[in-house]
């Protein structure tokens, strides 16, 4: 039978330990998500890298002739900018065409 080296053993271990460390420190502190907003009437919004638990920045309300800006929403829910970020997600401008009396 073959004898243990403990001190491969060990560094395996600090080595492994390290590894875990830095993933963990990785997705809690540093990871992005990508923030893009879908405006279908008149010029884009530019798409924001945003960190975990980190706020989207509210773009300015857009405009577009004939149409008034209703707000941004996520899945028909109004998005809320306070909210922390955890994924990437799209937000969309939702519009109402303006009627003339």
């Amino acid at each position: 039978m073959e004898k243990v080296d403990n001190k491969k053993l060990i560094l395996g271990g600090i080595l492994l330990i390290v590894v875990v460390v830095s993933v963990f420190l990785y997705l809690k502190f540093f990871q992005t998500f990508t923030v893009t907003f879908e405006v279908d009437l008149g010029p884009g919004i530019e798409a924001q890298q945003v960190k975990i638990n980190e706020v989207v920045t509210k773009p300015d309300d857009p405009t577009y002739e004939g149409y008034e800006f209703i707000g941004w929403y996520v899945d028909d829910e109004e998005y809320d900018f306070s909210k922390p970020v955890t994924e990437s997600f799209t937000i969309t401008a939702k519009w109402e065409k303006v009627t003339e009396n």
